[in-house]
């Protein structure tokens, strides 16, 4: 039984969690990058039409096949961060094209807001999940950096205690 951690981060949230996740499980580390890089330093259009890509459940173009990446593993760990209080659109395509059949799915989300804004977000990605074939395991909102700042090293160690 293999296990892969499936990832999307700008700012080093998401990618501090999927590797301290990766180390604890032994799992293979899988990140999505978009063919098109965002800059998200600064609040502006960049930041607006991230935001608004999330809220209408866009997809990104990938870098690669990561579904393919990941086809050999039958747990999959995928780390999103939340924009607009949903997932990002890099993780909509991944999803939109993996093959969950058979899978076990852990699902986590990472905001910047200690009230959990993402429920709605896990939902309907398990939902997704579950409509493609996937069992879902586990769900695990976390709070951790945010716009602007740091990645935070306390995030890492939450999902290790996880």
């Amino acid at each position: 039984m293999s296990t892969a951690v499936v990832y999307y981060s700008v700012n080093g949230n998401s990618a501090l969690a999927a590797n301290a996740l990766a180390e604890k499980l032994g799992a293979k580390l899988i990140e999505l990058k978009e063919k098109k890089l965002r800059d998200l330093s600064k609040i502006g259009p960049a930041f607006m039409k991230a935001g608004m890509q999330a809220v209408f459940k866009f997809r990104s173009k990938l870098q690669g096949q990561p579904w393919q990446d990941a086809s050999d593993c039958s747990d999959i760990h995928i780390i999103t961060p939340i924009w607009a209080s949903r997932q990002a659109p890099a993780v909509n395509a991944f999803v939109a094209k993996y093959d969950f059949k058979g899978k076990r799915v852990f699902l986590y989300t990472i905001q910047a807001d200690t009230n959990d804004t993402a429920i709605k977000a896990r939902e309907a990605l398990a939902n997704t999940v579950r409509g493609k074939g996937g069992s879902i395991t586990g769900c695990y909102g976390l709070t951790g950096g945010g716009f602007g700042k740091e990645p935070n090293q306390e995030l890492a160690r939450k999902i290790r205690e996880l």
